[in-house]
């Protein structure tokens, strides 16, 4: 018997073979697709982006760390949006030569709120309260 009768396959055995190359190639294409579709992403979640024009600039960071010793800031109108925000400081402290605070609703629960005035005045047009227990 020589070599090529060795190797011949039947129909069946053929069909076997080029089924299973065409899964692994498809195998190999599609992980192909999913490296590069993970690369595109991750070069636009972590790319940072500043244009500046006449109008204003517009910036635009996945991710932004800032240390300032000193700021300064004029707005003639500011808009913030944030979906968490957390704000931890040593020490704050506000003057204001004018607070206008108008609200359709406030709700505020607290656990313990304990505060001191040298001087609280408030004058409404309606004041009104409702309490369950009041000791004084």
């Amino acid at each position: 018997m020589s070599d090529t009768e060795k190797l011949k396959l039947n129909d069946e055995q053929r069909k076997y073979i080029r089924n299973a190359a065409m899964s692994v190639a498809g195998t190999v294409a599609m992980k192909g697709l999913m490296a590069a579709a993970t690369q595109m992403i991750t070069i636009l979640s972590v790319t940072n982006k500043r244009s500046a024009d006449p109008i204003g600039v517009k910036e635009i960071t996945p991710t932004k760390d800032e240390t300032v010793l000193d700021k300064k800031e004029t707005a003639g109108s500011k808009n913030e949006a944030a979906l968490a925000k957390d704000d931890v400081r040593g020490q704050q402290g506000a003057v204001e030569a004018s607070d206008t605070e108008a609200q359709a609703s406030k709700t505020d629960a607290r656990a313990a709120d304990g505060g001191a005035s040298a001087m609280t005045s408030k004058a409404g047009a309606m004041d009104v309260a409702t309490k369950a227990m009041k000791i004084n």
